[in-house]
């Protein structure tokens, strides 16, 4: 409504303004006016839609924070949003809903949980195809599709995760995880994609690139990729972690 009454009164103060000056003119009047409700009538479904997406917000932030949102807020909260996204449809809207739709199914009994998880995958789905370059949803779609035990689903959704955006430092330690469960299923490109992702997780969660040295599987993989680590790297290490990287054993 601010945005509307705002624009209103822009409307009014060039109006009156026009009493003095060449916008007196009935043709300049009527142009201005003209201009003035356009710009509110485009701005009528975003205003709707943000109005809609209100009950989200807050119980996105507890989600994202890792705060212990109910099952039944969750669903409200993702319903907020589906009305929000047929008002005015949004990647973000469909992005934001399939991760509530996910936090859902994995708090919901057993009975709700196959029906929430392809609701989840829909809107990730939806999300993608509207702003495919999100790594983070990409990941989320590799999540959702390991859960089915989709194996090939998973390492396509895994690698297009990595090749839209390699480092992400909010998901390098998880997408680091899938990916070497997942090495012994890998093409050889897609495995080529590891080596780097340890790397840019050793920024991030060195611990985890010590515990992937420490094990017979992985061991090969960590000691080959920290061979090839560049001084930047390794001054890019030291100045956030304040010392160098770690010895591996």
């Amino acid at each position: 409504m601010a945005i509307t009454v705002s624009i209103t009164a822009g409307i009014g103060t060039i109006m009156a303004a026009s009493d003095a000056g060449p916008l007196r003119h009935p043709l300049v009047a009527a142009a201005v006016t003209t201009a003035g409700l356009a710009i509110i009538v485009a701005a009528g479904p975003r205003l709707a839609a943000e109005i809609a997406a209100l009950p989200a917000r807050s119980v996105l932030w507890d989600s994202y924070t890792q705060k212990d949102v109910p099952v039944t807020a969750l669903l409200d909260a993702a319903a907020a949003l589906d009305t929000a996204g047929r008002i005015e449809r949004g990647a973000v809207t469909e992005g934001e809903r399939g991760y509530l739709l996910l936090q859902a199914a994995n708090k919901a009994p057993a009975a709700d949980r196959k029906a929430l998880l392809a609701a989840s995958e829909t809107a990730t789905r939806n999300s993608l195809a509207a702003s495919p370059g999100n790594p983070s949803q990409w990941l989320r779609l590799a999540h959702l599709r390991d859960i089915q035990g989709d194996v090939g689903g998973t390492i396509m959704a895994w690698r297009l995760s990595v090749l839209t955006g390699s480092f992400e430092p909010v998901i390098m330690e998880s997408r680091l995880r899938m990916g070497v469960r997942l090495m012994p299923w890998m093409d050889t490109d897609t495995a080529g994609l590891l080596p780097r992702q340890v790397r840019n997780t050793l920024q991030t969660a060195p611990g985890l690139i010590v515990e992937l040295a420490d094990q017979p599987d992985t061991a090969a993989l960590v000691h080959s990729a920290m061979e090839k680590v560049t001084e930047q790297e390794r001054l890019y290490y030291t100045r956030f972690h304040g010392g160098p990287p770690p010895n591996l054993p």
